[in-house]
């Protein structure tokens, strides 16, 4: 069935592909072009008018309109269609793609703790969980559901539980996301991990009922994800307790071999694991590690645990076991009255360069309805200058701080940094 619209676009690219989107059943009614040359002439041999923006919307108002420019012009064409009042739904792309408010998470990434997560950032995940089931295949339906919800109201600009989360942007985003990330987040009570940080719940370690409902959840969600998605190539985020000291971890690490899935693996670096090592060997899959201080004193009084030299030692074997070093990502959580000095701080920085890691700033989750001292602020804002000065990318994850300190951090870094979640770390 044909469609009818208008084009916004008569160059090269148009030129190039209209027979394509012809035959693919969209059909100009005319052109709009920019280009004074070009207003007021016709699009090749079609016999099409090329009209200013102004004329064609004043003839085809009710149209839709299509964006015929390669990637690199969208934005700037959107901003101008808007301009002079296209709907945003009326805004169209060839390739499966739309015009909207969207967040990469939604309809993507699903997140496997206490209940079904939909989201990631921590003052927002509440409002969108959902109650899991013991079939992993019922999970999926509900998760998809529910991003279908979202979306459908970003798509038509009505209020959602989202509304102003700091994911949340105007953008290109997918028609029909479909899930790429299985992230096996933290699940109080639930999960293995040797050290007793001030800034986290997975200790002790879980008794034997509770570690066995967690194993079989893990185990399900991938071999069902694989049943139902056989296609798909997922990215598994691992960041539940410590994987290298949970019973399942061979099990886990063999799942991902056979299936071919890269994983993006959170680990305190206590102990050194050789599945994880195997899996950086594949050079897509990472490894992040939360270091917190190089000051003896300091790390220990902030992990629970004396070992400093033993997990900067472990992090350079992961290093040394990848094959690219960004596959490292070493993270400081910001963390208030406990930082008293930068040198606190600063030696994160040093030892990231010294084996080429990049670098991640996140925020206590537990205080994320406080905003940051004055101290810490300046404090976390010389960190960030420091480690750029250095030449080190910095992922501010802007999700896990308070909405106010995030604007502060947006307008100082946006940019200069890389923007991340902590369910979306992707090695490119």
């Amino acid at each position: 069935m044909s469609k009818t619209a208008v084009f916004y676009g008569a160059g090269q690219n148009a030129a190039d592909n209209y027979a394509k989107w012809v035959s693919n059943g969209i059909s100009p009614v005319c052109f709009i072009d920019s280009d004074i040359k070009k207003q007021n002439t016709k699009f090749l041999s079609s016999g099409l008018d090329i009209l200013p923006i102004e004329a064609a919307i004043d003839v085809y108002s009710d149209f839709d309109v299509y964006i015929t420019p390669t990637r690199d012009k969208w934005d700037s064409i959107v901003t101008e269609l808007l301009k002079h009042g296209i709907d945003l739904k009326s805004i169209k792309l060839f390739e499966p793609l739309e015009y909207r408010l969207g967040c990469y998470n939604m309809g993507k990434c699903y997140i496997s703790h206490d209940s079904i997560g939909v989201c990631c950032s921590p003052e927002y995940m509440k409002k969108l969980e959902l109650e899991a089931s013991q079939d992993q295949r019922i999970n999926f339906e509900r998760y998809n559901k529910q991003s279908s919800e979202v979306i459908s109201k970003w798509r038509n600009n009505e209020p959602s539980v989202c509304d102003g989360c700091p994911n949340l942007e105007y953008g290109f985003w997918e028609l029909n996301p479909v899930i790429e990330i299985l992230n096996i987040s933290s699940k109080q009570g639930g999960d293995f991990c040797n050290t007793k940080c001030m800034y986290c719940v997975q200790f002790p370690k879980p008794g034997q009922r509770d570690y066995e409902n967690r194993r079989r959840e893990v185990v399900s969600l991938l071999k069902t994800a694989h049943e139902v998605y056989p296609e798909h190539e997922f990215r598994v985020v691992v960041s539940g307790g410590d994987i290298a000291v949970a019973p399942y971890r061979d099990e886990l690490f063999n799942l991902l071999e056979d299936y071919g899935w890269v994983a993006d693996i959170y680990s305190n670096s206590v102990v050194f694991c050789e599945g994880v090592a195997d899996k950086l060997a594949d050079g897509h899959s990472t490894y992040i590690t939360t270091l917190d201080s190089t000051n003896k004193k300091k790390f220990a009084e902030i992990k629970g645990v004396n070992c400093l030299p033993k997990v900067l030692e472990n992090i350079k074997r992961y290093s040394n076991a990848a094959v690219d070093k960004r596959q490292i990502k070493i993270k400081l959580i910001v963390l208030d009255g406990v930082y008293g000095t930068f040198d606190e701080m600063s030696g994160v920085v040093d030892f990231a360069e010294s084996i080429g890691s990049e670098l991640m700033l996140s925020c206590n989750v537990e205080r994320i309805s406080e905003r940051m001292s004055t101290n810490m602020a300046a404090l976390a804002n010389q960190w960030v200058e420091y480690a750029l000065s250095k030449g080190i990318p910095v992922n501010i994850m802007y999700d896990h701080f308070n909405n106010n300190d995030i604007m502060v951090l947006k307008e100082r870094f946006e940019g200069s940094g890389e923007f991340a979640t902590s369910s979306n770390q992707r090695f490119a």
